[in-house]
């Protein structure tokens, strides 16, 4: 294992996340154009619901990853194990596409479609159930291949999947296809991106000697409670970031709701970086565990290189991006920006613990410090919200990063028997000179450039990050190719 397959693994990782979010700002317009609103709408209102319901998933993902890592040692068979996974998601998937396209005439009616739009309801319905069953076989798929560190593939094929999507639609909406075609289109291509895709990963799994296992029978052997362990730390990692909005909301604040919302959404943005990063470390942790110090330190550096000079840009220059960005900025908003940019810094320093600490097993530790975390932001967010306003359910918000990142930080160093300063120190050490010189050369570009609008905030971007490329360059040569 060298730094640059673990840079690679995180780099595709990455890219793979990407992908989708660019396709999506194509395909929207395509498909709400070409199908009108109130289809699309009828299509989105199927998938959150069905969404929703299928994210409970048992950790299927996160388990499937750990036991291809691990080569289903503990199991027998990998491909039985992963089978009997697929099966049992896939029941779980049918009996709510099923619920979905009986309920059509309901769900048409409480939205008060257009009646044409309304007759085509279980076909709209049937088209969504289609593409959660297949995205959600493609999903584990996946989860196999990432746990059988085949991070390009997974890469491969959500760009095959894009395309497919962007084609489809860009040829429907040239020959005026019914409306209904378009979430058939979009069905089709999850469907032949989920073949495409566990024809990949069975190619990838071992086949254990004598092994008696079927998918059948296999799925009775699942790790469960990693799995269930899994699902919740899942969830409690997502409310750590994620209610100050909802909070607003139900406090009846429309406003707070809006400010929160632009407020976080570049830092959060700077998490589809840190996050897939650290994610590429699951495998790698649970195939060779005597090296998870060295690995969570080498990612934490370099995702710390990744985010720190554009959140110091962003929040330096928080007030006159949000006004080039929108115009007018909700009172509030840079302070939400802002705070939200810290804890994004610091998280970047605990998600590769986390993430190697899963990948080792330790989920039911890691589960306990975010669920505590969660809760504490629901709680004392309610309590500030009616009082502060927003910025204080930030400011709770970035707390209870900053404070499970620490602690996570704390119970991976015990649980590789080193301290914690001493993991601090190995993704920090000699990065002082080059954020001095960062600030120093954002500073004075942006002091130049401020007038420039969306141009000066690109050139002092720039200025910020040379230094931790140059730093990353060097490091590169001089560190060579082993951990």
């Amino acid at each position: 294992m060298t730094p640059a397959r673990l840079l690679e693994d995180g780099v595709l990782n990455v890219s793979a996340q990407a992908i989708g979010g660019l396709a999506s700002l194509v395909t929207i317009p395509l498909f709400l154009g070409g199908a009108g609103s109130e289809t699309y709408g009828l299509w989105l209102t199927g998938m959150t619901a069905t969404g929703l319901v299928l994210s409970v998933d048992l950790g299927a993902g996160a388990a499937v990853t750990r036991l291809v890592a691990r080569g289903g040692l503990e199991f027998g068979s990998v491909r039985a194990m992963c089978g009997g996974a697929a099966l049992m998601l896939g029941a779980l998937g049918v009996a709510v596409s099923i619920v979905l396209v009986l309920s059509a005439g309901v769900l048409a009616r409480a939205l008060s479609v257009a009646p044409a739009v309304a007759r085509q309801a279980p076909q709209i319905l049937g088209a969504v159930a289609l593409t959660m069953l297949a995205d959600q076989q493609l999903s584990l798929c996946r989860s196999a291949l990432r746990g059988a560190k085949r991070f390009r593939l997974v890469s491969t094929l959500a760009l095959g999947l894009a395309v497919a999507r962007v084609s489809g639609f860009g040829a429907l909406v040239a020959v005026a296809a019914p409306p209904v075609w378009y979430g058939a289109w979009h069905a089709m291509a999850s469907v032949g991106a989920a073949v495409v895709g566990w024809i990949l990963a069975i190619r990838q799994m071992p086949v254990a000697a004598g092994s008696t296992l079927s998918p059948m029978s296999a799925w009775r052997h699942f790790p469960l409670a990693f799995g269930l362990r899994s699902q919740l730390l899942s969830l409690a990692i997502h409310l750590c970031w994620e209610p100050a909005g909802v909070i607003a909301s139900l406090a009846g604040s429309a406003t707070a709701a809006v400010t929160w919302h632009v407020g976080s959404r570049l830092p959060l943005a700077l998490t589809m970086i840190s996050w897939p990063m650290a994610e590429s470390l699951f495998p790698s942790a649970a195939r060779d565990p005597p090296r998870a110090a060295q690995i969570a330190v080498w990612c934490a550096r370099w995702t710390l290189m990744l985010v720190l000079p554009t959140s110091f840009v962003i929040g330096f220059v928080a007030p006159e991006l949000l006004s080039v960005w929108l115009g007018s900025v909700p009172d509030g908003a840079v302070d939400v920006l802002r705070l939200m940019s810290f804890a994004v810094v610091v998280d970047a320093l605990g998600v590769s613990a986390l993430q190697v600490a899963w990948g080792l097993g330790a989920v039911q530790g890691i589960m306990i410090i975010m669920s505590a975390a969660a809760a504490g932001n629901l709680f004392l967010g309610a309590l500030v919200v009616p009082r502060v306003g927003v910025v204080g359910a930030a400011t709770v918000t970035a707390g209870c990063i900053i404070v499970s990142s620490a602690a996570v930080v704390c119970l991976f160093a015990r649980l590789v028997h080193i301290s914690p300063l001493a993991l601090f120190h190995g993704a920090v050490r000699g990065l002082a000179a080059p954020v001095l010189l960062s600030a120093a050369l954002a500073i004075s570009a942006w002091w130049w450039a401020c007038s420039w609008g969306m141009a000066g905030i690109a050139l002092t971007s720039l200025a910020a990050a040379l230094p931790f490329a140059a730093t990353g360059a060097i490091e590169w040569r001089r560190g060579g190719r082993e951990l």
